[in-house]
């Protein structure tokens, strides 16, 4: 390897030198400059994402309303429903539910036994 050249090769038709003291603090300042400025774009470009992303949810919820009360109405009248009905999943009385199952137990009286 030639000293004149250095470690570097040519790029582009121009060698590249190994820079001074003075271009070296430049380079650094430039990168913090750089570093800096990626870092505040990403917090506006998040803050951005935030506020488009907070809009859209309160729209779905606005447009949303109605079918949400209609669905909350229908439950009501299901349960109101159910409860003039008896739920069939109740135990009745005197009933013991086990793992899911309902086990009713009889209770025999002797003395009303004809």
């Amino acid at each position: 390897m030639n000293y004149e050249q250095g470690p570097f090769k040519a790029i582009g038709g121009a060698q590249a030198r190994s820079s001074s003291l003075v271009g070296r603090i430049v380079g650094g300042i430039i990168g913090v400059v750089l570093l800096a400025g990626a870092l505040v774009f990403s917090v506006f470009l998040f803050a951005a994402l935030a506020v488009v992303g907070v809009v859209l949810w309160g729209f779905l919820w606005w447009k949303t309303r109605d079918v949400r009360k209609q669905m909350r109405e229908q439950m009501e009248r299901m349960q109101e429903q159910m409860n003039r009905q008896g739920s069939p999943a109740a135990p009745a009385a005197g009933g013991d539910v086990f793992e899911g199952e309902f086990v009713r137990e009889e209770v025999r009286d002797e003395a009303r036994k004809p």
